[in-house]
């Protein structure tokens, strides 16, 4: 699926889809970043704003995000050379990846890494990673053992005996007793 560029700012990524269908059958999209229709106080809700709305509002906004010409990812420090910058393993230019906003192969994060900081806050809010790890995910995922005295609960609660035995056996043998 292609990036779109946020048509009210002209700097971000869309990724809102708002779509209208009139009382004639008339369907319209407007692709918008959240960042926009928050800046317009539009309604997502049960009654949406309509998009003319919307498109009013921000033809009233001076925000300098509406200048003309604003382009994605564009900062004085990028030269014209930068957009021609190449991948010598996948050959993706620059300009290529801030169209696609995609990499063609693991070695462009070197070769790019001093343009990334701007198009990576852009797209994700920081430039570093702020996610979680594999090992925190671990920590907070339940345990197997965890998962197991729940449902044993559950059972004892439901009076299911049986299967109440089986998660108890179960845990035994997690817990190195044996059944």
């Amino acid at each position: 699926m292609a990036a779109h560029l946020c048509p009210l700012c002209n700097k971000r990524l869309a990724t809102v889809t708002l779509t209208e269908v009139s009382p004639d059958g008339e369907v319209r999209h407007l692709r918008s970043c959240q960042h926009c229709l928050d800046r317009l106080g539009a309604q997502l809700g049960p009654i949406p704003t309509p998009i003319a709305e919307i498109e009013r509002r921000n033809q009233q906004d001076d925000h300098p995000a509406n200048a003309p010409g604003t382009q994605v990812f564009h900062t004085p420090e990028h030269s014209a050379a930068d957009g021609d910058r190449r991948c010598p393993e996948c050959g993706l230019t620059w300009s290529a990846f801030l169209k696609r906003n995609r990499f063609g192969c693991p070695h462009d994060v070197d070769v790019f890494a001093d343009l990334l900081g701007e198009p990576l806050i852009e797209l994700h809010g920081a430039d570093q990673h702020r996610g979680r790890s594999p090992d925190q995910q671990q920590a907070d995922s339940p345990s197997r053992k965890q998962l197991l005295q729940a449902q044993l609960a559950t059972a004892v609660e439901a009076e299911n005996y049986h299967r109440a035995a089986e998660l108890r056996d179960a845990l035994r043998e997690i817990e190195g007793e044996g059944p």
